[in-house]
């Protein structure tokens, strides 16, 4: 499935998108909300990581607190769209992913200008499998932290490998039928989804922004992890949210302090 889509321009409409991968910090704190069968249901696929032969275990990977701030990876799609949802977001279409890691650009192979996976000082600028040079040439043999190596132009780490991520749309090997207004190929069916950007095992040209990939709903891959997103009525109404909910508590502290001076 690679890049058979073909070239076509739509309209998006105005949303957020996170500057981060999922952690896996952050998805532990969600799995403590979640019923015992919940959690049980929505942990990552340990036997999806013990295929790819790590040299840690899983409980390591994910427990730890050495990898606290690494991305979650093992989740299938239906976790990862809970784990939106249960964040009053949700997953990025496959164009809202695309036109936030080009960061408003057109044309370019990667999050940054030129052709090589390396910059002036000859450092690699994404973590990926560059062959045979090895996993680690990169500094990280698996994933690295959602804050390593440089943002792209609109501050998104590790748009470009690491993790891959998770959108909305199923797979359609063309954009024929997609509408030119906010476009997302849906299916109440299980069935393979778009997977962007690539992961630490991809080769550079997966980790390319123009490159799809796919794979089934139901399965999970230590390859591939979350980026979550958000319409922006609904953020900036959070926003106003929680902008009101801080300065109550203010004017509650002052109130207090008042009644104590008294």
């Amino acid at each position: 499935y690679l890049q058979t889509a073909g070239l076509r321009r739509v309209t998006i409409s105005s949303f957020f998108i996170d500057r981060y991968e999922v952690t896996n910090a952050e998805y532990r704190d969600y799995l403590a909300t979640l019923s015992e069968q919940e959690r049980e249901d929505a942990l990552p696929d340990s036997t999806s990581w013990e295929r790819e032969g790590a040299r840690i275990s899983f409980n390591e990977y994910f427990y730890s607190n050495r990898f606290d701030d690494y991305p979650v990876v093992g989740v299938n799609w239906n976790e990862a769209s809970a784990y939106c949802e249960a964040k009053e977001r949700r997953l990025p279409t496959e164009a809202e992913w695309e036109y936030a890691a080009r960061s408003g650009e057109q044309g370019d192979i990667y999050p940054w200008k030129g052709y090589s996976t390396r910059d002036s000082e000859g450092d690699f600028r994404a973590n990926f499998n560059p062959g045979r040079e090895g996993y680690a040439v990169d500094g990280y043999s698996f994933t690295a932290p959602v804050d390593a190596f440089e943002a792209n132009r609109w501050g998104l780490y590790n748009i470009s490998g690491n993790a891959a991520e998770w959108t909305a749309d199923a797979y359609s090997p063309n954009f024929l039928q997609l509408a030119d207004f906010n476009p997302v190929v849906k299916s109440d069916e299980p069935t393979d989804r778009v997977v962007r950007g690539g992961s630490w095992r991809s080769d550079a040209f997966f980790i390319g922004l123009g490159v799809r990939d796919t794979q089934n709903e139901v399965d999970a891959s230590p390859m591939v992890g979350i980026r979550c997103a958000q319409d922006r009525n609904v953020g900036e109404r959070k926003k106003e949210e929680y902008e009101a909910a801080l300065a109550q508590a203010a004017a509650d502290a002052a109130a207090e302090l008042n009644a104590v001076s008294n």
